[in-house]
């Protein structure tokens, strides 16, 4: 689950099975740079999957690039050293925006960590970006802080998802933790709902 609100700075901590970048953007002006780091003390070996909003069984034809490994249709597999870093990129050539979702995968299961810049260009310029790290594979219960007083700012909810059946019980809180509203939502055998 990734809240897309204001931008904050903040240092991520990175959880044992964080693995998706939930959004990734493509055409119609937009990119989706994805930088990953190897925190271990050895080698890994990365595969990183670009999916699309209708989920990993599904192919993303989308132009991907990357600084380390083999770029596949829309697959990347990599090695890095202890502390190195890459970074995967979509080349936003495509006429038409699309959206889909990035699965991560460490082969031995080592700790890395990795963090999508999406960024809208028009004309070479930058028109706006914003960061989505990594989101885990397996949550039961999220708490996303999100401040509705800006009434000029959207909030986004992403869900990634990639079993056909998922169903999300949604709350709503306010600041004393008293419950405002609930919503349930079935992802109906899509793998990414906004």
């Amino acid at each position: 689950l990734v809240a897309l609100a204001r931008p904050y700075a903040k240092a991520a901590t990175v959880g044992p099975t964080d693995r998706f970048i939930p959004l990734v953007a493509d055409g119609g002006g937009w990119s989706t740079q994805i930088a990953v780091t190897n925190l271990s003390a050895k080698r890994a070996n990365f595969i990183t999957t670009f999916s699309p909003e209708a989920g990993a069984n599904e192919r993303w034809s989308v132009e991907l690039a990357s600084t380390s490994g083999t770029v596949r249709a829309n697959t990347v597999e990599m090695e890095l050293a202890p502390g190195a870093s890459a970074i995967m990129e979509t080349s936003g050539a495509g006429a038409d925006a699309s959206r889909g979702f990035a699965d991560l995968v460490e082969l031995a299961d080592q700790p890395f960590g990795a963090v999508a810049t999406l960024t809208q260009r028009e004309s070479a310029k930058v028109i706006q970006s914003f960061q989505v790290p990594l989101a885990p594979a397996h949550e039961r219960t999220s708490v996303v802080s999100v401040d509705f007083a800006d009434r000029t700012r959207a909030t986004r909810f992403i869900w990634v998802s990639l079993t056909s059946t998922t169903m999300l019980d949604i709350e709503f809180r306010n600041l004393a933790g008293e419950r405002v509203s609930t919503s349930q939502v079935s992802l109906d055998g899509k793998a990414q709902l906004t």
